[in-house]
């Protein structure tokens, strides 16, 4: 597991070897995010979660994010095409 962590931290750090080059649009990025989230499992295996230290601080993904254990209601209407001509 370590071993695993070790590789992953040098190839993000290192940058220069890419196994997918990072010029293609979004596949280029595959390996590095897969580097990234092998790192942050290794991490968390050794008990440094840093998904843990991110929401201590209150960052989320998504803008507008409910607490956990809050409630939003919303009411679905449907929209007919007709209306908007």
């Amino acid at each position: 597991m370590l071993v695993l962590g070790v590789i992953s931290l040098i190839y993000l750090m290192v940058g220069a070897v890419d196994f997918i080059p990072d010029v293609i649009p979004v596949i280029g990025n595959l390996d590095d995010a897969a580097a990234t989230t092998i790192l942050v499992g290794v991490l968390s295996y050794f008990g440094l979660d840093l998904t843990r230290f991110f929401r201590k601080m209150g960052v989320s993904s998504k803008a507008g994010e409910a607490k956990r254990g809050e409630v939003i209601d919303a009411e679905a209407v449907p929209v007919d095409k007709k209306d908007e001509e």
